[in-house]
C-alpha cells in the first residue's frame, strides 16, 4: 500500500513502524464511534462530546507519557491513540449498559435477518460514498508523495488545519442525521423539512 502511494524511502520506516500498532486498534475506532453513534440516534448529543474530549486529553496525555518518558518514538504515539480508544470505548459500553433503552440481556442476541438486511440497504450508499472518498484520499496522496517528504510534511500540516473546518461541516450533518431519524419516526415530517433548511442555511 505504502509503496503504490509512493511514500518516500525516508518516510517509509516510520510509516510501516506507526501503521502497525495503529492497525492493531482497528476494532476500538469501530466500536467507539458506531456506539457514539447509537447515543446520537437516541437524542444524546452531549455525552458523546464529552467522550471525544475525554479521549482526546487521554491521547495527548499517553503522547508525553510514551513519547517522553518511556521513549517508545513513533510507536508510542500509535499507542496512545489506541489506548486512548479503548479507553473512550469502556466508557461508551459503561453508559450504554446503563441505558434503560440500550441495555442488553443474554436472551437480546439473536440474528435477526430482516432488521439486518434493512441495516445493510441503509448502510450501503453510506459505505459507497465513503469508499468513494477514501479512494479520492489516497490517489491525490500518491501525487503529494511523488514531490518528497518536505512537500508531505506540508501537506499533513495544512490538512491539519482544514480538518477543523470540516469537523464544523461534519458535526452538523451527523446532528441532523439524528434529528431527521427521530421525527421520521416519530411521523413528524414537517420537522424534518424545517431541520434540512435550516441545515443548508
Amino acid at each position: 500500500f505504502f509503496r503504490l502511494t509512493r511514500t518516500p524511502p525516508e518516510v517509509m520506516p516510520y510509516a510501516l513502524r506507526y501503521f502497525r500498532v495503529y492497525a492493531a486498534g482497528t476494532l476500538f475506532f469501530i466500536l467507539f464511534y458506531s456506539a457514539l453513534s447509537i447515543l446520537r440516534g437516541i437524542g444524546d448529543s452531549v455525552r458523546p462530546m464529552r467522550f471525544v474530549l475525554v479521549t482526546a486529553v487521554l491521547n495527548i496525555a499517553f503522547d508525553l507519557l510514551f513519547i517522553l518518558v518511556f521513549r517508545w518514538d513513533i510507536e508510542g504515539a500509535a499507542a496512545a491513540t489506541v489506548l486512548a480508544q479503548a479507553c473512550g470505548v469502556a466508557l461508551v459500553i459503561r453508559r450504554i449498559s446503563r441505558h434503560e433503552l440500550l441495555s442488553l440481556r443474554p436472551d437480546d442476541l439473536v440474528f435477526d435477518r430482516p432488521l439486518f438486511l434493512q441495516g445493510v440497504r441503509i448502510g450501503i450508499p453510506t459505505g459507497v460514498q465513503q469508499c468513494a472518498i477514501a479512494i479520492g484520499l489516497v490517489a491525490l496522496l500518491g501525487i503529494v508523495n511523488g514531490f518528497g517528504a518536505d512537500t508531505l510534511t506540508a501537506y499533513g500540516a495544512a490538512g491539519k488545519i482544514d480538518s477543523f473546518i470540516v469537523q464544523i461541516i461534519l458535526t452538523l450533518s451527523s446532528a441532523l442525521s439524528a434529528f431527521c431519524g427521530q421525527n421520521i419516526g416519530a411521523g413528524r415530517f414537517d420537522r424534518v423539512h424545517a431541520g434540512v433548511r435550516f441545515a443548508m442555511l
